[in-house]
């Protein structure tokens, strides 16, 4: 799993307002793949099934999920909080920007991809732990707070 979203470099604001689809293809891009929704929730609860990728509770201002607007400002650089992270050193699980994931469903007969994680926005409805879970269509591109990350098979050689 990459350490930072994407374009996974440490203090580069991450890249929005992109697709599922645009994802899929920038990871394939890199020999690598969105994460799978498994794996990004066990990198976030690290198996002990916390809420937070830092613990089991919520400390306010520890990641970018306190910002008052709703706005482009609000999304920050990637590992610029580096409190907020995870034991293994995975950045900005939890707020900053919603990361797709390789899982898609069938919602009213539309495909629509899933994201994970909170986001940086103030009024984010779908919660801020590892949890949290929503999804848009795998073509939209509306969402100046939907971001992802790319994960790679263990043994592939890819880092």
């Amino acid at each position: 799993m990459d350490r930072f979203e994407y374009p996974n470099v440490k203090l580069a604001h991450p890249l929005v307002h992109v697709s599922w689809a645009d994802a899929q293809r920038l990871c394939f891009a890199r020999g690598r793949r969105l994460c799978r929704e498994d794996e990004w929730e066990l990198a976030c609860t690290m198996g002990r099934g916390w809420a937070y990728s830092y613990g089991p509770k919520r400390a306010a201002g520890r990641c970018n999920a306190d910002h008052p607007q709703q706005s482009a400002e609000a999304i920050g650089p990637a590992g610029d909080r580096p409190a907020c992270r995870n034991e293994y050193g995975v950045f900005d699980l939890n707020g900053n920007v919603s990361e797709w994931v390789a899982t898609t469903e069938s919602v009213f007969g539309a495909t629509v991809g899933v994201l994970r994680g909170d986001t940086a926005y103030p009024t984010a409805e779908y919660g801020g732990d590892c949890w949290s879970r929503h999804a848009h269509p795998i073509t939209s591109r509306e969402f100046g707070d939907d971001g992802f990350r790319c994960c790679a098979d263990v043994g592939s050689g890819k880092r």
